[in-house]
């Protein structure tokens, strides 16, 4: 009968530190895993976020132009747009806030994080071009987008 060598009082040193160095050597593995994970679902949900604020700024500029009925005024961080005898003015303050005739367009919560920019300008009659970015303050992570909108009163 072969007769097994065991140590009846428990662990030996060596065992624990074989033990140890496995442990450490795995979640040292496992972590190298899931840091590169973690970073892309973070960015992915920066991306998502910022891609929803431009949707809400980018919506009022496009529904205003489409609505205008007098070519857009554009000019730097400002355009104006007349809407039924009615200027609607589109600025962005020195802190990226889009402003519409004074008030933010987004919730004033937004703009801790996030600054935003446009730009457009009429490409022919009947047509306005617009680039709306957002840009996170934290991570940089930017969305740019750009639209034609042809005004429905000036098309006819």
């Amino acid at each position: 009968m072969i007769k097994l060598l065991k140590n009846k009082k428990g662990v030996t040193m060596v065992e624990l530190m074989a033990g140890l160095m496995l442990f450490t050597i795995s979640v040292s593995a496992i972590g190298a895993v899931l840091a590169p994970m973690m970073q892309v679902y973070s960015r992915a949900n920066e991306l998502a976020e910022v891609s929803t604020l431009l949707d809400g700024a980018a919506n009022h500029l496009i529904s205003d132009l489409a609505s205008a009925t007098a070519p857009p005024q554009w000019g730097g961080d400002t355009v104006t747009i007349e809407i039924n005898n009615t200027a609607a003015v589109y600025t962005v303050d020195t802190q990226g806030v889009l402003r519409k005739n004074g008030s933010p367009v987004l919730p004033g919560s937004y703009y801790r994080r996030h600054t935003v920019s446009f730009g457009g300008a009429n490409a022919e009659p009947g047509l306005s071009e617009l680039t709306v970015t957002i840009t996170n303050t934290r991570s940089g992570v930017a969305v740019s987008r750009e639209y034609a909108v042809r005004p429905l009163m000036l098309n006819d």
